[in-house]
């Protein structure tokens, strides 16, 4: 709960600095994005490379969307490569049973 993410971000103020993240928020609701913010977060996700390092590269990339922060954006890209994959999967399955179907 509150508690639990309280202590998450006290431990990322020691290792990182201070995120300027919003007080914490209730993320059981549901996270909606317009579609002005979903091309914002595409384009920070280019302009700052996973060679960055993972903290770095995800303050730019909060501070790049606006109206979100940075644990909203980890959660959508999350989502959507979650998302991404499962379509993969079930592709990669259509076609194995279309092969089997042919043999």
């Amino acid at each position: 709960g509150k508690l639990a993410l309280r202590s998450i971000f006290k431990w990322l103020d020691k290792r990182i600095g201070r995120l300027d993240i919003a007080p914490v928020k209730d993320y059981n609701k549901e996270d909606v994005w317009t579609l002005s913010q979903q091309k914002a977060l595409e384009r920070a996700l280019a302009d700052y490379p996973a060679t960055l390092g993972k903290q770095k590269r995800w303050l730019l990339i909060g501070k790049s969307v606006p109206g979100k922060d940075v644990t909203q954006c980890v959660n959508r890209f999350n989502k959507i490569r979650q998302e991404v994959l499962k379509k993969r999967e079930k592709a990669k399955a259509l076609r194995q049973e279309q092969t089997e179907k042919v043999r």
